[in-house]
């Protein structure tokens, strides 16, 4: 089967983005800047066109950043932007930029409080919404620290450190049902929050062996399945999915 069969090319992207973040909101994927530019687009998928949305404030650095959507409803999500390079957060309450009938502009704005906690400063980090009632932010930065942060006060309201001294190389976190799913290349836990003691534990589960010493791959949480797919391994590219 030629790439032609299995590819669609869909029109070019309005700017060339470097590492961006993408979010999904009904029929938007909204691209929120990147590290070689701070501005935001809307890409329609049935109208298969862009429409920019804003640019993040000049003077914030976006580099290595995180962006993460929160439950919202057909008319509107509440996106933060945090870590990385970005010494605040930034909380954008999106609106459709095809509604006609929205006249309401979408900016990022400062927040109060900064989800990062100060040790976390300048590191690339991961995150995840969950919670009994999506209300809270779990994020794990490169030293091994899970920390949770109340997504509507942005106070934190746990932390933890993962049985791992370090994280080197690349890792994952998602939501799998009531519980978060962490792995790396040497190592995999379940984790468990509990809400009232704020307190967390964790289950050691079997790495893939192919996927030890593996870097730089991309994974997606489909319907309760972690995907998992390209990377490096002994400076070689990979073309394998697990």
């Amino acid at each position: 089967m030629s790439s032609d069969n299995v590819f669609k090319t869909l029109p070019p992207l309005p700017f060339k983005f470097n590492f961006p973040q993408c979010v999904l909101f009904n029929q938007e994927i909204l691209i929120c800047g990147s590290a070689n530019t701070n501005v935001c687009y809307s890409y329609h998928l049935t109208q298969q066109r862009y429409k920019l949305i804003c640019s993040y404030p000049e003077d914030v650095e976006i580099e290595n950043q995180v962006v993460i959507k929160c439950k919202g409803d057909r008319n509107q999500i509440t996106l933060f932007s945090f870590g990385g390079s970005n010494r605040v957060t930034l909380m954008m309450r999106y609106r459709s930029v095809w509604d006609e009938k929205n006249n309401r502009r979408n900016i990022w704005q400062r927040t109060f409080h900064n989800v990062i906690d100060p040790e976390d400063m300048d590191m690339p980090v991961h995150a995840v919404i969950g919670g009994s009632k999506n209300q809270l932010l779990f994020y794990v930065c490169p030293l091994g620290r899970i920390r949770v942060v109340n997504v509507h006060s942005l106070e934190q309201v746990g932390q933890g450190q993962l049985p791992i001294n370090c994280i080197d190389g690349s890792y994952c976190l998602v939501r799998m049902y009531h519980y978060l799913l962490f792995v790396h290349t040497r190592d995999a836990f379940c984790i468990q929050y509990d809400e009232i003691l704020s307190t967390f534990s964790y289950k050691e589960f079997p790495v893939c062996p192919d996927l030890k010493f593996v870097r730089n791959y991309s994974y997606a949480c489909v319907k309760n399945l972690l995907m998992i797919f390209g990377g490096r391994k002994n400076h070689q590219c990979l073309d394998k999915i697990y």
